[in-house]
């Protein structure tokens, strides 16, 4: 697993910005479990599955964003335009 900061994270990944809502939080970047964010999750997850993130909840309390699609203490997800070639996880 590779483990790195946000900043590294988006000038690698490209992230794309939440097309719904202007004030999103995650930087602007999450998408919410309702639609339409889950709906564009979902969609990705078809057609790019390495390209959805999931922010979770640690259970310190703290959140981490890790490459990949899981519901165990998700929060929300990221979209990037860049795919992900195996493990990492965002420190912010």
């Amino acid at each position: 697993m590779h483990t790195t900061d946000f900043e590294e994270f988006a000038a690698d990944y490209c992230p794309m910005p939440n097309p719904f809502n202007d004030n999103a939080d995650y930087h602007g970047l999450l998408l919410g479990m309702e639609t339409p964010d889950y709906h564009l999750v979902m969609t990705f997850m078809q057609q790019a599955p390495e390209q959805v993130w999931t922010l979770v909840s640690n259970k310190d309390g703290s959140q981490t964003l890790h490459s990949g699609f899981t519901t165990i203490r998700a929060i929300g997800y990221v979209i990037t335009s860049i795919e992900v070639g195996g493990v990492v996880e965002v420190i912010d």
